[in-house]
């Protein structure tokens, strides 16, 4: 966040979280990344003004 006012994000980091045995971690990978680069709008906008990462957790 920064420290001037207007504050705001600079970064954000995104948890995706899959509950199941055996998922297919390329058919999760493939599904993340359509929706952040094709059909997720807001994913869009946000990438314009900070950095967005991401990470795949599998809850067992």
């Amino acid at each position: 966040m920064t420290e001037e006012h207007p504050k705001h994000y600079t970064a954000m980091h995104i948890i995706y979280q899959f509950k199941g045995k055996d998922l297919p971690m390329d058919k999760l990978e493939k599904a993340i990344n359509l929706s952040q680069d094709r059909y997720c709008g807001v994913s869009f906008v946000y990438r314009k003004t900070m950095k967005l990462t991401h990470e795949i957790q599998i809850l067992n």
